[in-house]
């Protein structure tokens, strides 16, 4: 990777990590889903036009065959991770999901994409995984079985995260379809595949959009961006040493936690946040050895 692409992934872990604040405040669920998807594909839609007037860029039924298949990922990413939420605490399903999604990816990268990272490179996201053991800590709780099922429900977002970040790499880096198209085609096709809930949930939206709009609006706003800054670097760069460099947005969420929602910070949650910091820092020396 170079320089450019390391700016690229920080700045869309911190755009990440704030979203995300947004909508822990808020509230995850479906119904939130649905109107920030609304938001983003309103949004965004000037801006895909006026690039699509400047670009003219061709559309083949192919790529829309693509896009569909990569909202398909992101709807079930969604879906999972309100469930994890349902289940259990985000202090243990977030670090776990976003963890072990770089895992995940970097085993599909080597066996689907035929990427090679380098010791140092597997050694980073291993080290990253560590990490995330440390701030998931141990499971507790009197129900262990509703602790288990979260901690399942986070594993299948991080194999989701996998799906469609080896997905959208090729889109981007193979079919050579533009980021921007990728990620505004995504959210229409998520917002079209929750329309039905949508219309049956009505009054829970409504609900959402009275109560918080202005959370509602920032994820809208800020949700597309971090992915369509991560799509840019997978044009440039192997997904296996973007997809563990973007998990600096747990560090990155647990510093926000701790100063915007007052959650405590003890020494598990330091040293979790210390090796991960690590983990990346061993990255950025991968890049720097590897770079042209």
């Amino acid at each position: 990777m170079t320089p450019t692409t390391v700016a690229l992934i920080l700045t869309s872990a911190v755009i990440h990590a704030t979203w995300n604040l947004l909508a822990k405040r808020a509230g995850s669920t479906t119904a939130f889903t649905v109107v920030f998807g609304w938001v983003a594909v309103t949004a965004y839609a000037p801006v895909v036009g006026l690039w699509a007037a400047t670009v003219h860029p061709v559309v083949l039924p192919e790529h829309i065959a693509i896009i569909s298949i990569s909202a398909l990922f992101q709807l079930a990413y969604f879906m999972l991770l309100n469930r994890a939420y349902e289940a259990g605490d985000i202090s243990v399903v977030y670090p776990v999901a976003r963890g072990s999604g770089p895992l995940f990816t970097l085993i599909g990268a080597m066996l689907i994409l035929g990427e090679r990272p380098s010791q140092l490179g597997v050694g980073a996201v291993v080290t990253i995984g560590a990490g995330v053991v440390i701030l998931a800590g141990r499971v507790r709780g009197p129900d262990l079985r509703a602790h288990a099922t979260s901690i399942g429900y986070a594993l299948a977002v991080g194999l989701s995260i996998m799906a469609y970040t080896l997905w959208d790499k090729a889109a981007v880096a193979t079919r050579h379809i533009y980021p921007l198209l990728v990620n505004w085609g995504v959210n229409l096709g998520v917002s079209l595949a929750l329309a039905p809930y949508a219309s049956r949930h009505m009054d829970e939206v409504r609900e959402v959009w009275r109560h918080h709009r202005r959370a509602v609006i920032g994820v809208g706003l800020l949700s597309p961006l971090a992915y369509i800054i991560v799509l840019f670097a997978l044009t440039i760069s192997p997904v296996s040493s973007v997809a563990p460099m973007r998990e600096i947005s747990i560090v990155i969420g647990a510093v926000l936690g701790a100063w915007v929602l007052h959650e405590p910070v003890g020494a598990r949650r330091l040293a979790g946040a210390g090796v991960i910091t690590l983990g990346v820092m061993m990255l950025a020396l991968e890049n720097c050895c590897h770079s042209p």
